[in-house]
């Protein structure tokens, strides 16, 4: 008992002592947190005030490369169509998706319903379930961002209050930005930029940090943040300021640690961005082996642009166009399918985010791998998927791919890019259910992922270049790596047997190849 006691005593004067200690300590971590925090501030503000002065040093003459090409430049009219052995009794529903209103809240002018026009802002810290991220459906009038007018002989445009205001594809923020800050450039060229540079001072830290939260929060991948700097710099300067707001825009992105640069072409500023990925029908400097591509509001085309020979010290970091699916932007809603509702039996809506495909719109063209590798969203793949393990269920391997080849062959209209879009463009697999309608190159990438998420089967892309049956038109399809032996067209891959499967070639089964590539011989490509 005695020792109990004694213990118990120890034990007793121990607690305070812990307890004092942990004090202590948690002191001293915040203090040492504190100290470094300071030290790393002062260190990029002396980053960026001396790439200032770097800056106003003699920039370098470059000749613009024109832009490649895309590798699939056209689809067909109209595919080729196999009588379905029992004919359908009603026509499938048309779609009808309204580019107008994902145009207008790409371009801020459109706000989806459950938002005051100005908003009282989303956190940056409020977590994925914060404002933006509501379920609704419609669509209101949104009244322009904050950004003033021209400050008569003054050196900056008026920015109302001291915080920025702005709708970022329907999540509306407000940025903790300096009151009428919004330099001017005196120049276009070194010594212009490096004072304007040099002119933003530490004062766009809280600023800086507060989007890049933002952007963490909502999974921005390389697109997303360009956009997002692109979005502030309209937000600061008017329309009538270009070279400002491409200015400001290499500025964000080098906060962000991001590589961009600003060049001059003739008596105006453009942007300069390198991607990891290959990006087509966008003309580029090379500067050593790496293309920066070139971005502009209009400037005047020369043979020759100037740039500075290195970018911000700090930005170790190169965007990239990839989607890994997790991104999340604006307000979620339910969107219904029709031909899916009308092929399944069942009305189809699953959740989306219209803010990601406000801001997919314009994405630049690139290799077929960023789609065909891409993540899908969490809500659409849980309604997709769970929808068709249902309807598979009990089903042999090849009865269900070949459930899954005519829905996705008859669940979409086919339409060319230029009769959607009016230029080319490839779809995610977010886009394919929202619009409603795509094409080739669009269809192998639905298939192959229901493919894979639902059989396990592995699938390789076919692609036939144009050929006289084709009238020219190139085209990309699927083949299927089946687990028995399957009957039909097929391609040796690595010592497997994959059999086509062509969702484009519509009511076509398992086997088949869309007779005018039948005497061609097809490009295997994988994209594991």
């Amino acid at each position: 008992m005695k020792k109990w006691l004694i213990l118990g005593l120890l034990l007793g004067m121990l607690g305070p002592a812990a307890a004092q200690r942990n004090s202590d300590w948690r002191k001293q971590y915040e203090a040492f947190r504190q100290q470094r925090n300071r030290e790393f501030q002062d260190f990029k503000a002396k980053a960026n005030a001396d790439f200032a002065e770097f800056l106003k040093q003699q920039w370098k003459d470059f000749r613009p490369n024109a832009a490649v090409d895309a590798p699939i430049r056209v689809v067909m009219p109209q595919p080729e169509q196999v009588p379905p052995a029992e004919p359908a009794t009603q026509p499938l529903p048309q779609p009808k998706p309204d580019l107008d209103v994902v145009r207008r809240l790409a371009d801020g002018a459109e706000k989806p319903a459950g938002q005051t026009a100005g908003g009282s802002g989303t956190s940056a810290t409020s977590g994925r379930n914060g404002a933006g991220q509501r379920e609704g459906s419609g669509s209101g009038r949104n009244s322009s961002a904050s950004t003033g007018g021209s400050v008569s002989g003054g050196s900056a445009t008026a920015v109302s209050g001291a915080a920025l205001s702005l709708d970022f594809y329907g999540d509306p923020l407000r940025i903790p930005w300096p009151r009428g800050l919004a330099p001017r450039l005196s120049t276009v060229g070194e010594e212009g930029f490096g004072a304007w540079w040099g002119a933003l001072g530490a004062e766009t830290e809280a600023a800086a940090d507060y989007l890049a939260q933002y952007a963490e929060q909502h999974r921005l991948n390389g697109w997303g943040y360009y956009q997002l700097a692109r979005k502030v710099s309209e937000a600061i300067y008017p329309a009538e300021r270009p070279d400002e707001r491409i200015a400001m825009q290499v500025f964000l992105l080098s906060q962000w640690r991001f590589r961009a640069r600003a060049g001059v072409c003739g008596n105006r500023l453009v942007l300069l961005l390198p991607f990891r990925e290959q990006v087509y029908a966008v003309p580029y400097l090379l500067v050593g082996a790496e293309k920066y591509y070139i971005y502009s509001y209009g400037h005047d085309r020369s043979a020759e642009y100037r740039t500075y020979a290195n970018d911000f010290a700090e930005a170790d970091r190169v965007l990239s166009l990839a989607m890994d699916g997790t991104m999340e932007v604006g307000m979620k809603s339910r969107i219904e399918v029709p031909r899916w509702s009308a092929l399944l039996g069942e009305t189809f809506a699953p959740m989306m985010n219209v803010g990601n495909l406000a801001l997919e719109m314009d994405y630049p063209i690139v290799d077929g791998e960023v789609f065909y590798r891409q993540g899908v969203p969490a809500d659409l793949s849980d309604a997709v998927l769970g929808t068709l393990r249902r309807k598979i269920a009990g089903k042999s391997e090849t009865q269900a791919v070949g459930y899954l080849l005519n829905l996705v062959q008859n669940g979409f209209e086919y339409v060319t890019d230029e009769e959607a879009f009016g230029r080319q463009k490839q779809l995610f697999i977010e886009e394919s259910f929202f619009y409603g309608r795509n094409n080739c190159k669009d269809r192998v990438g639905v298939f192959s992922w229901l493919v894979r998420e639902l059989t396990g089967l592995d699938v390789i892309f076919i692609r036939y270049e144009g050929n006289a049956a084709s009238n020219g038109v190139s085209h990309i399809t699927c083949a299927v790596g089946f687990r028995g032996t399957v009957e039909g067209d097929a391609f040796q891959y690595k010592g497997r047997h994959y059999v086509m499967c062509d969702p484009t070639y519509i009511n076509a089964g398992i086997g088949r190849t869309m007779p005018c590539y039948a005497s061609s011989k097809g490009e295997i490509q994988v994209y594991d």
